[in-house]
């Protein structure tokens, strides 16, 4: 089957769960993981990153050529993730974020346990309104259901860094840490190193780069890159941006940030393929998670441009 010539897929997942979660917000079970990872194998050569992109330059990229990556550097990535790359034998490229290692939740993680585990509207509503979000969005996106959860979270997505650090460190006290998801610790990142895996940056501390001023932006990439290569003692060569959209998460001045910090890629969530003659700094990536059904659903679009 030749789906797509002279061009590089790029996957994208993100949590890997041992069971299915009613909010994971596009997670993955490691079961569902094994079938993707099978079938992929029958369908596609999965490369590690470094070759897909020497071979695309070289104009010898194999037919159907794929990369799998990892974003935000959950711990449950190096539980249930690494043992199905390494029995399938494909490489992975994983990108975490250092200055999260060991100290910090993700927000998103945060919001969402509250979301679940609050069942007032009103009382939501009023922690969410002191950060100036618009209230009768708020109560409409209200619900038990996932639509609703990711519309809110979706919101204070786009607050000041700041804020929305404020605003998760209000909601710690008011739910149940345990049941958050851990993030890598550097001994995790390490291990995916000592597997083969690839690791890159996904920024300090996962901001949306265009919420920050040009400083703070510049800091993220660069002092992220610094501290992964003095963790694994080797080069990062690959930067992902927090969120992905171009235009709206980041734009080109922070992709020329990524290269002139000395990033050799910078990856994207748009979607598409890579070929050859595009901008190394604007990888786009598919999204995907879920059943294998939905899998072939993503790559059908991908295929005729749906």
């Amino acid at each position: 089957m030749n789906f797509i010539k002279n061009k590089l897929l790029v996957l994208v997942y993100h949590q890997v769960t041992t069971q299915e979660e009613k909010y994971s917000l596009g997670g993955i079970t490691q079961k569902q993981l094994d079938q993707h990872v099978t079938l992929l194998k029958k369908a596609f050569n999965i490369l590690s990153i470094n070759e897909a992109l020497l071979k695309l330059t070289s104009g010898t990229l194999p037919k159907n050529s794929l990369v799998i990556t990892f974003d935000d550097g959950y711990k449950d990535n190096v539980e249930n993730a690494l043992p199905v790359l390494k029995k399938h034998k494909v490489s992975g490229l994983f990108f975490v974020c250092p200055g999260l290692i060991e100290s910090e939740y993700m927000w998103n993680d945060v919001l969402v346990e509250y979301l679940q585990a609050e069942n007032s509207k009103q009382k939501i509503a009023s922690v969410l309104n002191e950060y100036e979000l618009d209230r009768d969005e708020i109560i409409d996106s209200l619900g038990s259901n996932e639509k609703g959860i990711s519309k809110i979270v979706s919101l204070v997505k786009y607050l000041e860094s700041n804020e929305r650090s404020d605003l998760c460190k209000s909601l710690l006290s008011k739910i149940d840490t345990s049941k958050l998801k851990q993030l890598m610790s550097a001994d995790n990142i390490n291990q995916l190193d000592k597997s083969g895996m690839d690791i890159g940056s996904h920024s300090l501390t996962h901001p949306i780069l265009s919420c920050q001023n040009n400083d703070q932006a510049l800091n993220e990439i660069v002092a992220s890159k610094v501290k992964l290569e003095e963790l694994i003692s080797s080069e990062i060569r690959y930067f992902a941006y927090p969120n992905g959209k171009l235009n709206r998460d980041y734009n080109d001045s922070h992709a020329k940030m990524v290269e002139d910090a000395g990033y050799q890629a910078g990856f994207s969530t748009n979607w598409g393929t890579l070929n050859h003659a595009e901008d190394n700094f604007h990888i786009p990536r598919v999204s995907t998670s879920g059943s294998r059904l939905r899998l072939m659903n993503t790559l059908r679009r991908v295929f005729t441009g749906g």
